[in-house]
């Protein structure tokens, strides 16, 4: 549908690759062909950037060959960066010690602050990486009134949550967009919206000017919660 617009020449486009099958002898092929597949249905030439959505695939024993092939597709012009998305700081500081990246996709929220606590970030900008912030929002979940059954388990972190909007009088979106606000490593920040409503209200909080809260205490030590890979085993 983006693509049947022809309007999207005059944005930045990025994307991600999914999870590679690493046991077809034809990988770099069907990454090549996900690209050029990609880039034809937005109607576009060249991708702003790509990132790896499984930083696994780059661990693996075809990495390198992985790694070498975007950067020929770099060279052709495909694409101009090519990024990572991670989701622990062990994996992160793996992957870098191996490859060169030029971006970087990182989960940060309310409740998982562990690359803002352990000043990765700034570790990160050291490295000359422009970083984004995705799962600001955690799936939705810091969103919502009434969470799955599933989470009462986590009733102590929410509840202590509530509280303080209720305290401070702030919406739930206004607290996450504010906490991420605080982080000034941040370069840009990922977020979904289902409606023209939903995308005006977060841009609002985007630009108008923060307020300052202490959100330290806020952080869950429980990646059973702050990592929704693992929401699936519960």
């Amino acid at each position: 549908k983006l693509g049947k617009l022809k309007k999207l020449k005059n944005f930045k486009i990025y994307n991600k690759i999914s999870k590679i099958n690493l046991n077809k002898k034809n990988t770099n092929y069907l990454i090549e062909n996900e690209i050029k597949n990609s880039l034809k249905l937005l109607n576009v030439n060249q991708f702003e950037g790509i990132f790896l959505h499984n930083p696994e695939d780059l661990l693996s024993k075809k990495g390198e060959l992985i790694y070498d092939f975007l950067i020929e597709q770099k060279n052709n012009k495909l694409i101009k960066k090519i990024g990572i998305s991670v989701y622990t700081i062990k994996e992160t500081q793996k992957l870098l010690d191996y490859y060169d990246f030029d971006i970087i996709q990182i989960p940060v929220n309310i409740f998982f602050q562990d690359f803002i606590e352990s000043d990765f970030l700034k570790f990160l900008k050291s490295k000359q990486l422009k970083i984004f912030a995705r799962s600001i929002f955690l799936q939705g979940l810091l969103l919502m009134d009434k969470k799955p059954k599933k989470f009462n388990r986590f009733k102590k972190h929410f509840n202590k949550y509530d509280n303080f909007l209720e305290f401070n009088h702030i919406s739930r979106l206004q607290a996450c967009i504010e906490f991420i606000k605080t982080i000034k490593e941040i370069d840009y920040y990922i977020f979904g919206f289902e409606s023209l409503n939903q995308f005006k209200k977060i841009l609002h909080f985007f630009l108008t000017q923060e307020k300052k809260y202490e959100w330290k205490d806020f952080q869950v030590k429980n990646s059973k919660l702050t990592n929704p890979i693992n929401w699936k085993s519960f």
